[in-house]
Formats: structure tokens, sequence, C-alpha cells
């Protein structure tokens, strides 16, 4: 039974890897470019930002060029998890804050002041009346960070944003101390994982 727990914590982990890294020296790549020819904040230059960010979980996203802000909404298309009720949400939330973290590290330079990212995808709801209305697609999780926070959060150390443990395959040293800052740190606007059943 023990075993059986720790491969399938193996397996969570992997897949969180993929999603956290998502092919890291081509993302990292991606960012510099983007960096390098981006003077400017516009729609089209934070839709690419924000693509870069989210990868294959990218939904959309909205720029409002008054207050400098950034709107992204990202999730996959299965009501499926592969994970468990007690790893989903914290995995989830570290897997938010690595994307959120690298796009806001990237865009604050540029101009981005507000950055509010939602995760809309199908789920399990919990005692749905019927099969046909067991799974449905809504927004679980809205966050929103911002410069004040940001500037809370960081230190003034060259920061490796692709550090990762050898053992758990998670962020780890300085950059993960500021991933933990960070979730402490931002507004939670929606949280709905009370209504998702995990499976």
């Amino acid at each position: 039974m023990q075993n059986h727990s720790k491969l399938k914590l193996t397996i969570i982990s992997s897949i969180l890897l993929i999603s956290l890294n998502n092919c890291s020296p081509n993302q990292q790549k991606q960012f510099n470019q983007w960096t390098s020819h981006t003077e400017s904040l516009s729609q089209a230059s934070t839709t690419e930002l924000a693509k870069i960010a989210f990868h294959h979980s990218y939904k959309e996203s909205k720029w409002d060029n008054i207050d400098q802000s950034l709107y992204v909404e990202y999730g996959g298309s299965s009501a499926l998890t592969f994970s468990d009720s007690k790893n989903y949400k914290p995995m989830t939330l570290l897997d938010l804050a690595t994307k959120s973290y690298r796009l806001f590290y990237y865009g604050n330079p540029k101009g981005l002041k507000t950055l509010r990212v939602s995760l809309v995808k199908p789920f399990y709801v919990k005692n749905a009346p019927n099969p046909e209305t067991e799974i449905q697609e809504f927004e679980v999780l809205r966050i929103r960070i911002d410069t004040k926070i940001w500037e809370s959060i960081r230190g003034n150390d060259t920061l490796e944003l692709y550090e990762i443990d050898d053992e758990d395959q998670l962020p780890s040293g300085k950059f993960r101390e500021e991933l933990n800052l960070l979730m402490d740190s931002w507004k939670i606007e929606l949280d709905e994982f009370s209504r998702i059943e995990v499976k």
C-alpha cells in the first residue's frame, strides 16, 4: 500500500514537472527572445508572453493599456486530474505560481503592473444530481498579482527560474522560496476547489 502511494505521488510529480518545465531551455529562450524584441506592451505582445508562460494550457488573454493590466485564462480540456484530493490543490497552486511568476518576471520590466489569472476547465462536480451534470466547465480559481505584491517578494538576488530539486523534481532553492512567498501574498479573488471531486 505504501509503495502504491509512492508510485502515485511519483506519477503526480512527473505530470507536474512536465507542466512546470514546458521544455525549460526552450521556454527560457522564448522568454529571452520576447524580451529582446518587445519595446512596449500591447495586446499582441502580452498574448505572446502569456502563451510562452502558460504553453499548452493557455486559453485567452486580455490586455488593458490604461491600467497596464493583463488577464489570462488557462486550463486543460479534461476533467481528469491524475491526482488525489490531498495533492491536487497544492500542486495546482504551485504550477500556477510558477507560470505566473515567470510571466510577471519578464513582463514587469516592460510595464506590466497587474496580472490576473483564472483557471477554467472541466471538473467533476461534488454531489451532482445526475450524470449529465457530473462534469461541468467553470472557473475554479482566480488570483491577482500587482507591483506592490511583486516588490514585497522579490529580492535583489539573481534568480534561476528553472531550479529543480533532483529528488522530487519540483522547483527548489531561492526560486521555490519566492514561489512560496508569492502564494502567501497574492490576492485570491475566487476559490471554488470545494465544489470539485478529484478523479
